[in-house]
């Protein structure tokens, strides 16, 4: 089947689906913009429902993308919208649901542009990968709501991400078969005010390889009851948890390990609970400052707390 639209090598001008324009596609591969570097703009009604729709804007593809809020895709195996190998600037008011083992949102090889979800947007996925941003160093808002929920839904900033992101109080992941949020390998900047909440054998936070920038979890609540908690291998960064984070069950707790420096802030609404041969807090091989404001429960056999290897630092419960 062909595509619902094709725009490829469009060097200038403006595209316009204006308010009162219907496209409804129940087969084929949707939107592609290839080596697209106009203006389009999705003001009307747009739905697109088909286990291999997505919109995926491509190979050089610079341009402005703006699609209203009467967008409406619905795909499985595809991801839902890609943005790849480009410097796009997007602003996404519609909606996204993911029902297969796509990915919601992926973003790889995006040097520069804004990626925006507005006030008002909509990600459903209860299947799937979630969002992956690869070797992404734009800058991207996710200001509506983004549910995942299903399958390894989770959030991936991976592979020299360099870019700044900021995931709004309507975010919320909930125990994907992986890690629920994983940066590795990247010097992203990060703000997240959403909800996570895992469930399964896997990390609740999962950070390596993070060199540069800032991971600020802000207003929301991380709640852990089984899994490994929050993990942090090696890396350099700094590391805030404003919220309120609860890691009760299972193997979890905080291991700073494997060359991790940086500074750590684990404000008062941090609650760790650990029973068992579980640590509730370990340093091992690490130079990081930490600061920690909240509780540490340990029912155990094993030590609450352990530090070995740590070369300096200051490590500090207020």
């Amino acid at each position: 089947f062909g595509n619902a639209l094709l725009v490829q090598n469009h060097s200038a001008g403006t595209v316009t689906f204006d308010a009162t324009s219907v496209i409804n596609a129940t087969s084929g591969p949707g939107f592609d913009f290839i080596n697209a570097d106009g203006t389009y703009r999705f003001l009307g009604t747009a739905t697109l429902n088909a286990a291999d729709m997505g919109i995926d804007i491509l190979s050089g593809s610079d341009g402005m993308f703006t699609f209203g809020s009467g967008v409406a895709l619905t795909h499985g195996f595809t991801s839902g919208l890609q943005v790849a190998n480009n410097q796009a600037n997007v602003s996404y008011a519609g909606s996204i649901t993911t029902n297969g083992t796509g990915r919601s949102v992926s973003v790889s090889g995006h040097s520069t542009g804004t990626v925006t979800f507005e006030t008002g947007s909509s990600i459903n996925a209860t299947a799937g990968g979630g969002l992956l941003f690869s070797n992404a160093d734009g800058t991207y808002n996710f200001n509506g709501t983004a549910t995942l929920n299903g399958g390894d839904a989770g959030i991936d900033i991976l592979a020299g991400s360099g870019g700044t992101f900021s995931f709004g109080a309507g975010t919320s992941i909930t125990s994907p078969t992986g890690s629920a949020f994983r940066l590795a390998d990247s010097t992203a900047a990060v703000t997240y005010s959403g909800d996570i909440t895992q469930a399964n054998n896997a990390a609740l936070v999962d950070i390596a390889g993070h060199f540069a920038g800032t991971v600020t979890f802000d207003t929301g609540t991380l709640s852990a009851t089984t899994g490994t908690g929050l993990q942090f291998n090696s890396g350099s960064a700094t590391y805030n948890f404003n919220g309120t984070t609860t890691l009760n069950g299972g193997n979890v707790g905080i291991d700073l390990v494997n060359g991790s420096g940086g500074t750590f802030t684990f404000g008062s609404g941090t609650s760790v609970t650990a029973g068992g041969n579980n640590v509730a807090l370990n340093i091992d091989d690490s130079f990081s400052t930490v600061t920690y404001s909240g509780s540490l429960t340990h029912t155990g056999v094993n030590k609450a707390i352990t530090v070995n290897q740590h070369q300096f630092g200051t490590i500090e419960f207020d």
